[in-house]
């Protein structure tokens, strides 16, 4: 089996759009919302994408931009031909390019950050090239300024004094229930859920590691015990884990 994860000479060639041929069996849908984004972002900044072929002419990766390139009359278009795939790699390498895009996500604070440079901007091309509406981008920038003063964010103050609930409590909130216990002990759970069954469980476990040890931001803030201050050995908090989930 050959090594293909070395690199190889890939070469940027323009084609007649003609002469290029889109995939019948491309399990990837592009609608007319994304095309005539495409075509606007291409409007704005250029073709900068390559087409990937294979030695036929075939599209393997680039059907919407080619889409794109065809209500533009473009004539031509950047291509890189990938003849050092297999048949099986090539449909393997279509699935993965879209599948693997879709698995990103946004930093909402730096996209919100960068459309605000973009609003700021005297620009000679719409700003609707970025593919988000000029509703869309209005929304994210306002929706991270409020985040960045929402008061929600701000650490409750340590209430100072004795603790007010002892291991072993177990409060009732009307129909609700809160036990002050263990998590690690059997009994705990038999004192929570009375004998019945739960639906659905949301753990919060600990990462056994201090503050200081993420940089001194202060977020955690609580009395000290031991699992929650990253004094346990890698060993132990293998332990730990195993025993808490298996509870």
């Amino acid at each position: 089996m050959s090594n293909n994860s070395s690199p190889h000479n890939l070469r940027v060639e323009n084609r007649p759009v003609s002469a290029l041929k889109p995939d019948p069996k491309n399990a990837r849908l592009h609608g007319n919302r994304q095309i005539k984004m495409l075509v606007r972002t291409i409007e704005a900044v250029g073709f900068n994408a390559p087409i990937l072929i294979d030695l036929g002419g075939n599209v393997i990766a680039g059907h919407a931009r080619l889409e794109a390139a065809k209500q533009l009359k473009m004539q031509e278009v950047p291509t890189i031909c990938l003849e050092h795939l297999t048949e099986a790699q090539i449909v393997a390498f279509k699935i993965a390019d879209n599948r693997i895009a879709e698995l990103s996500v946004w930093d909402d604070a730096l996209l919100a950050e960068q459309l605000q440079a973009l609003a700021d901007m005297e620009l000679d091309f719409n700003v609707e090239a970025t593919g988000f509406t000029v509703g869309e981008i209005d929304l994210r920038i306002e929706r991270e300024a409020d985040n960045e003063n929402d008061p929600a964010d701000e650490p409750a103050p340590m209430r100072q004094g004795p603790a007010i609930t002892k291991l072993g409590d177990l409060w009732l909130l009307d129909r609700h229930r809160l036990d002050c216990g263990n998590a690690l002990e059997e009994e705990s759970y038999h004192a929570l859920m009375k004998d019945r069954h739960a639906a659905m469980a949301m753990t919060d476990p600990p990462f056994n590691i201090s503050v200081a040890d993420i940089g001194g931001l202060g977020a955690i803030k609580h009395r000290e015990f031991a699992m929650a201050s990253g004094e346990m050995s890698k060993l132990e908090f293998t332990t730990f884990l195993t025993q808490a989930c298996t509870m």
